[in-house]
């Protein structure tokens, strides 16, 4: 079954034990020394040390209001331009901060000085550029391009976050004790140096968080959001991989249509999830975008705030999707992804495919530029003869090709059924048919100076409504599409073009599609 087949490889993707280190080694990761995080982190460390030496008195409002100020100052004295670079100086890290971003990041990832430790050795480089280390609201910001070591103890990254972390901590016991109302731990007290108080056990307080790198309950107004948690980013680089391959069938898997059907509809549910690099996930694999993976500098009270991108979460997210997709009667298709399609299936979708492969170019040749064309549209046709000019072969003459359709010559007059009525379910036949290839024909002709297919939406949106078989031979066709936002591209509108014209790609597709279930060449076609 196209669905499960697909749910299996993202989950195996989502849940792989060793994709973290993976993504450490290839991605290219942003670390932002977050300022609203940070700050929090380092009060409450201050904080728990000193409801430690009071065993439990509160914080009276002007101690808050002194430590608080005294935690933004050493932020703000700690991560400076100057001392993020020297920090990675010392640490082995080979600087690139060129003022252009462009060639500052094309240095970066062209840089082989790797250091020979750990398996296959470690990029140590990292770009700093000003703008990002001065003047983002979130805090500096700072470039790796596969520098995240691998392993959980004495990685460079992890040193260089705690050379600072530390180094703010004590700087803001100092900036504390100069103010009088406030009664903080003195350094000389055992257990309470600047390492104890920023500490859990071991381990520093400071985190590198992975998810979503602002929403506006906790990082301000910015309401960024950037779902590149590790789950998520491997199951997009999944679904990268399958498109790459060109939507190859797995075992147990045997129409290509309805196995590139399940692949966009998992795709579309998780567009209504996840956003990566302010992007969708949609476009990102379609375009086979790099990500570039968010971290930011915080501690374990912000947890809860990623959690939505976390393992837990991601998989209960692909379990919503299965079960809606094949189990929900208001599931999106759920009748399309049957292990055993009946014969009327089967017959449908070689006339689909059979009807997509008559989409050629001015030579008369299937479009092949397309890889859906390569797969999707060959995978269940059989070769047609040349000249039979837009119809199927001979061998499918006085074949039912779907419930009310027959190919070839029309068989409608039997005892007892009126043209009336045959003409009746031949339109419902069409309808199904068309509303069926629509979305895969569509893509065929989505390219300049034509609208362009980004997420899938629009494509999908549109629907044949109504098909009327007049007794003569006409044949009418009434379609619709999704008005709002789209509508604006019809001559007239705010971006309206007479090659962007929504109605000049879906009339003409559809009607394309008709000419090639009926050889009926008098079709018109209408938005409704």
């Amino acid at each position: 079954m196209s669905v499960r087949s697909l749910i299996k490889d993202i989950r195996l993707a989502a849940n792989s034990s060793i994709a973290r280190d993976r993504q450490y080694r290839d991605s290219v990761f942003d670390l932002t020394f977050n300022k609203i995080t940070t700050v929090d982190e380092c009060f409450a460390s201050i904080e728990d040390a000193i409801l430690n030496v009071r065993n439990g008195a509160p914080l009276l409002a002007t101690e808050r209001n002194i430590l608080e100020n005294a935690v933004e100052q050493a932020f703000r004295n700690v991560y400076t331009p100057r001392n993020i670079k020297n920090i990675h100086k010392k640490h082995g890290y080979k600087i690139f901060a060129h003022p252009n971003q462009h060639e500052g990041e094309s240095a970066l990832a062209n840089y082989v000085g790797y250091r020979q430790r750990g398996v296959g050795g470690m990029k140590l480089a990292v770009y700093l550029r000003q703008g990002m280390l001065t003047a983002n609201s979130l805090g500096p910001t700072v470039t790796y391009a596969g520098s995240m070591q691998i392993g959980s103890k004495g990685t460079q990254n992890r040193q260089v976050i705690n050379a600072l972390w530390y180094t703010m901590v004590r700087e803001a016991l100092r900036l504390a004790r100069k103010t009088a109302g406030v009664k903080v731990p003195k350094t000389g007290q055992k257990g309470y140096g600047a390492r104890n108080i920023g500490s859990v056990g071991n381990s520093s307080r400071a985190l590198r968080l992975h998810g979503p790198t602002a929403s506006q309950n906790v990082y301000g107004s910015t309401g960024e959001v950037n779902d590149t948690s590790v789950p998520v980013v491997s199951l997009v680089e999944q679904l990268k991989d399958i498109k790459a391959e060109g939507m190859q069938l797995p075992d147990g898997v045997t129409s290509q249509l309805i196995y590139n059907k399940a692949f966009n509809d998992i795709i579309a549910e998780l567009d209504n999830e996840f956003i990566i690099n302010s992007e969708t996930i949609s476009s990102i694999v379609n375009a086979d975008k790099i990500i570039r993976i968010q971290i930011h500098q915080g501690g374990d009270q912000h947890q809860g705030y990623m959690a939505h991108a976390d393992s837990r979460s991601v998989n209960r997210i692909i379990d919503s999707i299965e079960d809606k997709l094949l189990n929900s009667p208001l599931g999106l298709s759920s009748h399309n992804y049957q292990a055993s399609k009946s014969m009327s299936d089967m017959a449908k979708d070689a006339a689909l495919a059979q009807v997509v492969t008559n989409f050629v170019t001015k030579s008369g040749k299937p479009d092949m530029r397309y890889k859906v064309n390569k797969r999707a549209a060959l995978q269940n046709a059989k070769p047609r003869k040349k000249s039979n000019k837009g119809k199927f072969s001979n061998k499918t003459k006085g074949t039912r090709i779907a419930t009310g359709m027959i190919a070839g010559k029309s068989k409608a007059k039997k005892a007892g059924v009126s043209r009336k009525v045959q003409n009746q379910k031949s339109a419902v036949g069409l309808k199904e048919l068309i509303n069926a290839a629509l979305p895969e024909a569509m893509l065929l002709k989505m390219h300049p100076p034509a609208l362009r297919n980004r997420t899938g939406r629009f494509r999908n949106s549109a629907e044949v409504t109504n098909v009327n078989m007049g007794p003569r031979g006409g044949t009418q066709i009434d379609y619709t599409y999704m008005k709002d936002p789209y509508q604006t591209f019809e001559p007239g509108g705010a971006m309206g073009s007479v090659n962007r014209d929504p109605r000049r790609l879906i009339g003409g597709t559809v009607r394309e599609i008709a000419q090639q279930i009926t050889g009926n060449k008098f079709i018109t076609t209408r938005r409704r």
